[in-house]
C-alpha cells in the first residue's frame, strides 16, 4: 500500500485532485444495495448447490445452466432465446445495440469457467430478478 501512496505522490498536482474527486463521490443507494444484494442472493444461491453436489466442478456447470434456464424462461435454448434472455443481454453496453441474431451467436460460448460465465449472468440481473431466480430454484430445483 505504501507503495501505491508513493507512486501517487510523484503524479502531477492536477492528477491528484482529479482521482479524489473520484474517491470522494459516494455511490448511490441504489448501487450499494445492488452490489449487497447480489453477494448474498449468490452465497444463498451456492450454499443451496453446495447441498445438492458434492463436486465443485458439477455444481457450477448445474449452476450454469439453471441461470440459462432461468434467463430463457424455462424453455430450452435449443429453441431459441426469449425476448427476456435478450433483453438481459442488451443490458452490457456493447451488446445494447446488436440484433437478437448476433446476441444469439455471440452469447452461446461456453468457457472453461463455469463460474465465470454464471457470475457475468447473476451480474446482469437486476435486484428483483435475482430475487426471482432464487425463488425459480427453490420451485424447480431443490
Amino acid at each position: 500500500m505504501s507503495e501505491l501512496i508513493s507512486l501517487f505522490k510523484k503524479l502531477p498536482i492536477e492528477l491528484h485532485n482529479n482521482i479524489l474527486t473520484y474517491t470522494l463521490k459516494p455511490q448511490t443507494k441504489e448501487l450499494l444495495e445492488d452490489i449487497k444484494s447480489f453477494n448474498k442472493i449468490k452465497e444463498e444461491i451456492i450454499e443451496i448447490y453446495k447441498n445438492i453436489f458434492d463436486d465443485e466442478y458439477d455444481r457450477t456447470c448445474w449452476l450454469n445452466n439453471d441461470i440459462v434456464r432461468y434467463m430463457n424462461e424455462d424453455i430450452a435454448t435449443m429453441n431459441g432465446y426469449t425476448e427476456f434472455h435478450y433483453k438481459i443481454f442488451k443490458r452490457l453496453f456493447k451488446l445494447s445495440s446488436k440484433s437478437n441474431k448476433f446476441i444469439l451467436k455471440n452469447t452461446q460460448i461456453i468457457s472453461q469457467n463455469p463460474m465465470s460465465d454464471f457470475n457475468i449472468r447473476f451480474g446482469l440481473l437486476t435486484n428483483q430478478e435475482r430475487i426471482n431466480f432464487k425463488k425459480f430454484i427453490h420451485d424447480n430445483i431443490v
